[in-house]
């Protein structure tokens, strides 16, 4: 699936203030974005999965959406690094200029709600936003405005990840029109296929490797010893 990579069109991307990212980290989104994990992992791509379902943005429902998304994602958004979002959709809506259709609205919403509410909750600068072009800030802010408690300290949490001075999150997303949408037994296919090859993952058959002075937990080596207490029971574990 290499002509894949060669047909996917980038969208804007976040860089036009402050410092360039030093890293970038790939997602794919599921289930459609499996299409591309293969070609990830032959390219010896490390990635990670994220999933931004198109059912929460069509009803509105952008608190569901920011509850689903992975902690992996959002530390690494927080830290300054460069996320990568990548999918294939069915959306077949004219786009303006050179934009194929296609593009999902994982990105062109999704992913835009992400940002603002981002920048917003993490106390950075206020931030364009654009949804098929039309500007989204009114909107978006009146979603944020109702975020529930519990989802608004589970964003909030990663705040303390950001850099003091930082100015923006760096997210960009990348598409191509699905040759297998709603194929999910396909996508689960390609996707442990790939993840056989993730270099994100190594070699399970390797000794596992741990920090110095950290011992691996497992429960079966203790047992009760009284109300609150427990026992180690097997001292010659290595």
């Amino acid at each position: 699936r290499v002509f894949i990579l060669l047909s996917v069109s980038w969208m804007a991307s976040s860089l036009q203030n402050g410092h360039a990212p030093l890293r970038r980290a790939y997602f794919v989104n599921l289930s459609n974005g499996c299409e591309c994990a293969n070609v990830l992992a032959e390219r010896n791509v490390p990635f990670m999965c994220i999933r931004i379902q198109s059912s929460h943005l069509e009803g509105r429902h952008y608190s569901e959406m920011l509850d689903g998304l992975d902690s992996n994602f959002l530390v690494h958004l927080a830290l300054g690094t460069e996320c990568v979002v990548l999918d294939f959709g069915s959306n077949q809506k004219q786009w303006p200029d050179e934009m194929k259709p296609g593009v999902p609205r994982a990105l062109y919403q999704g992913l835009e709600f992400v940002k603002f509410a981002c920048h917003n909750i993490w106390n950075l600068p206020p931030v364009s936003v654009k949804v098929r072009g039309h500007d989204a800030h009114q909107d978006f802010a009146d979603a944020v405005r109702k975020i529930p408690p519990r989802t608004r300290r589970r964003i909030k949490y990663f705040r303390d990840f950001v850099a003091p001075g930082t100015e923006q999150i760096y997210l960009r997303a990348a598409y191509a029109p699905t040759l297998l949408d709603k194929q999910k037994q396909i996508h689960v296919s390609e996707l442990r296929c790939a993840m056989l090859h993730n270099p994100a993952t190594i070699d399970s058959s390797e000794k596992l490797w741990l920090p110095e002075e950290m011992i691996e937990y497992v429960s079966s080596d203790y047992e009760a010893a009284g109300r609150g207490l427990v026992a180690w029971k097997n001292e010659n574990r290595s």
